[in-house]
Parts: structure tokens; C-alpha cells; sequence
């Protein structure tokens, strides 16, 4: 993703390692500047999204896992494009997913790859209508979960419907909730950053 990994702060990995399947993703952070020279006609950067000025250098750390990557080379259109997203990732992507009601309220970053983003703007979309196609589209029945997971009465009440083994669980409570960063080099790759639970992104101006 044309990114840095750093160790900072000490980490170590533990000794022995006491997880049930190592991962790089325990020890180490993906670190990566938005592209914003290559950001579509329309598109405002991550930052002012988040209500910083243009001009203001900004950083925002979140905890994730696990990462998704999107190697889409085929799509010329968004709808193929989000068709694509779909059968990557679902509520079933995160930690817990909707079992775990927090994480609908909680943001999910999308690193979009600029060959991607231009795909999208090129045919006239905006952030707003990926985010909604993406909402609207990536969600799968609750059927998918085993009966037993808790957390559903939760969800129904946030969802404000009764649920049916065929009611389609989406993985955010809204499409706002979907962050877009435009992110990495040439090349048709994008990535999806599902919050950790409890983790919410937190940005900070950088002082000059």
C-alpha cells in the first residue's frame, strides 16, 4: 500500500507468543500519508473531512484489524467496483462484527487506491455516493450468524426493525460512518480497515 511499518515504543512480540495464530498486525501499524495530489476533482482530503482546514497537516491513529485488500484489476464501472467489495468483506469482517453492537457505531476506514478513486469520480460519483452504495450494498442476512451470538437484541433496537433470519445486517448504523483515504501507488489495490472494539480513530494537528 506504498506504506511504512514501524515498531514504535518499545513494542516487543511476546515469548512465547500465547495467540491462537500469529499475525504481523499484533506488533506492528500501518503508516501511510493520503495521496492527495492524486484525490479526484471534488474530493476533499481525509483531514477536512474531519473538520481540519486544508492547510493543516494532520494526523489520526485508529486500532484495527484485520486489514482486507481489495485487488480489483477488472471493474471499469463503481457498481462493479462496490460488486466487488461485496464479496469481500461483511459484517463477519471485524472482531465480534454486529454481535458486538459498538462496532456498528464505530467508524471503518477505506484506504481507496487512487486508480480506484478516479474509476469511482470519473463516473461522476462523489464520497457520499460510494459511502451509500457501499452501506447500502455490503451487508449479509442474519442467518450468517450461529444462533447463539449474543448482542442481536442490541442490534435490533438500533436497527429499529424485528430481525428475521433474512434481515440484511449492514455493518455500519450509517454510510457516514465509512471513512475514505486515498491511499498507495499505481495500482488497482484498495484496503479496509474495520475498527478494533471499542477503538475509535482520534486525529490531532501537527504543530509546526
Amino acid at each position: 500500500m506504498n506504506s511504512i511499518a514501524y515498531s514504535i515504543g518499545g513494542s516487543k512480540p511476546p515469548s512465547p507468543c500465547k495467540s491462537t495464530l500469529g499475525s504481523p498486525a499484533q506488533l506492528i501499524g500501518w503508516v501511510f500519508g493520503e495521496d492527495e495530489d492524486m484525490l479526484p476533482r471534488g474530493w476533499e482530503p481525509f483531514h477536512v473531512d474531519r473538520g481540519y482546514r486544508r492547510t493543516d497537516s494532520v494526523v489520526t491513529v485508529m486500532c484495527i484489524y484485520p486489514p482486507v485488500e481489495n485487488i480489483d484489476h477488472a471493474s471499469v464501472t463503481p457498481q462493479e467496483h462496490v460488486n466487488w467489495w461485496v464479496h469481500l468483506v461483511s459484517g463477519l469482517t471485524s472482531v465480534g462484527g454486529p454481535a458486538v453492537p459498538k462496532q456498528m457505531e464505530a467508524p471503518h476506514i477505506i484506504g481507496m487506491g487512487p486508480e480506484h478513486a478516479q474509476m469511482v469520480a470519473g463516473a461522476g460519483w462523489t464520497k457520499d455516493d460510494f459511502r451509500k452504495a457501499f452501506w447500502e450494498k455490503v451487508r449479509i442476512p442474519l442467518s450468517a450468524w450461529p444462533k447463539g451470538n449474543p448482542g442481536f437484541e442490541a442490534v435490533s433496537k438500533m436497527l429499529g426493525q424485528r430481525l428475521t433470519p433474512e434481515t440484511l445486517i449492514p455493518i455500519t448504523l450509517k454510510p457516514d460512518l465509512f471513512y475514505i483515504v486515498i491511499a498507495g501507488g499505481t495500482g488497482k489495490h484498495s484496503h479496509y480497515f474495520p475498527p478494533f472494539p471499542g477503538c475509535l480513530p482520534v486525529s490531532k494537528l501537527v504543530e509546526k
